[in-house]
């Protein structure tokens, strides 16, 4: 692949993700710029990003389609170099549009063997009472500890806690292919949300949606081989779950769900009651905003279960946009080696 079509592809994967534009690599940009002869090189990149057929199908914040033509512009004038008329017809059809916006966008990302995985989400950090409609940086950096330990995952029964709205679950499904993948949170819009986008990345894949008259969710379909799940379940109640389910979890993991002592206590016995019952080990991505909370919950942990730290992979298949450093940590019975 020629050099160009490197710098597209990889301003495409930071442009869909919707990357902060202030870490934003413009790779050819910095070191050459686009010359005036390349035109058609402007209007490929063009129906790379902003015209691509999933933006126009799951748009991404309308603010971030013009601060990105706008810095695009930008940067073509400053190198002197013609500008094709449709990046300025796009970005001044952006900005004289009057549609206020949206409440949620869409992010896409892609991963490894070219898998796209859309998510919808709120375009405020906090919404409805919950930071759980956003996609987080431990979410990412969970998912790509589980593409870089794959043989690990491979035909496994998984359950995620504290799911959010399914970056990490998408990603195993995808590229790890378990057996059986249980989503599982306690905040129903979060869960509806989390609904919607395994609609919109499963699509003809979806065999059964289920809403129990009790208020809890359930969510059943059929990708490839792996059966998922989603279940609203509160940590308290993991010991009633079990009981129900013959076919109980072999790996437990979570992202960004060490930020809150109040839940540490439920978490804890929640993880006990797991790993007393058949699985294996829990892997647990905390984003470190106080080392001082985590090693609190770690303090916490029942006697019989031992930690250690992973090592945290590197940046592979996502693109990292926060310094804040993450935190990999394996917890597993003290009675059983670490496998």
């Amino acid at each position: 692949m020629e050099q160009e079509d490197l710098c597209i592809d990889y301003i495409k994967k930071q442009f869909l993700c919707c990357t902060p534009l202030k870490k934003f690599d413009f790779m050819s940009f910095e070191e050459n710029g686009f010359k005036a002869v390349n035109i058609c090189l402007q209007e490929k990149l063009l129906d790379s990003t902003v015209n691509n057929e999933i933006v126009k199908k799951y748009p991404l914040k309308k603010s971030y389609l013009k601060a990105f033509l706008k810095i695009l512009i930008d940067k073509l004038e400053k190198n002197n170099d013609e500008v094709d008329n449709k990046l300025y017809n796009e970005y001044c059809n952006l900005i004289s549009s009057n549609d206020e916006e949206s409440t949620t966008h869409y992010r896409h990302f892609l991963i490894e063997n070219n898998i796209c995985i859309t998510l919808e989400e709120s375009t405020s950090i906090i919404s409805q009472g919950t930071t759980g409609l956003c996609t987080w940086q431990a979410a990412s950096s969970l998912a790509e500890w589980c593409i870089s330990n794959k043989s690990l995952l491979i035909n496994k029964r998984i359950m995620e806690l504290g799911s959010g709205i399914g970056l990490t679950g998408l990603t195993v499904i995808n590229t790890c292919f378990p057996k059986q993948y249980t989503f599982s949170d306690c905040h129903s819009v979060v869960l509806n949300l989390l609904c919607k986008n395994l609609m919109a990345n499963f699509s003809k894949n979806l065999e059964q949606l289920n809403d129990k008259t009790d208020g809890k969710l359930e969510f059943e379909t059929k990708f490839q081989n792996t059966k998922v799940q989603v279940l609203n379940l509160k940590w308290e109640d993991m010991d009633n779950y079990l009981i129900d389910n013959e076919q109980k979890p072999e790996i437990v993991i979570a992202a960004d769900v060490l930020y809150d002592s109040s839940n540490f206590l439920a978490l804890s016995n929640a993880l006990k009651t797991l790993l007393m019952n058949g699985c294996q080990y829990a892997i647990i991505a905390a984003t470190v905003r106080n080392s001082e909370t985590i090693d609190q919950f770690l303090q916490q942990l029942d006697k019989n279960l031992n930690y250690c730290d992973e090592l945290l992979p590197k940046s592979v298949n996502f693109i990292p946009v926060d310094d804040t450093p993450i935190r990999i940590i394996k917890i597993f019975q003290k009675c059983i080696q670490e496998r």
